[in-house]
């Protein structure tokens, strides 16, 4: 299926688009960040990804001030 915004005809579903699976949740990213492409995991695996515990983070959070390490 492809999605209308790549000049397919019909509107992708986001499960067909990225991965959303229980063992790659971001925790506080959960409500601005959709999982990785469901090819990206195809080709180069989930070893680089890890949960990134903590609040919530919304569309009004400042991601700047969050470190990641």
């Amino acid at each position: 299926m492809t999605d209308v915004a790549f000049g397919g005809g019909e509107p992708a579903i986001r499960s067909d688009i990225f991965e959303l699976v229980s063992h790659a949740r971001h925790l506080g990213y959960d409500l601005v960040c959709d999982g990785p492409w469901k090819e990206y995991t195809d080709i180069f695996g989930w070893d680089e990804f890890k949960s990134v515990p903590g609040k919530n983070v919304n569309q009004n959070t400042n991601l700047l001030s969050r470190k990641i390490n």
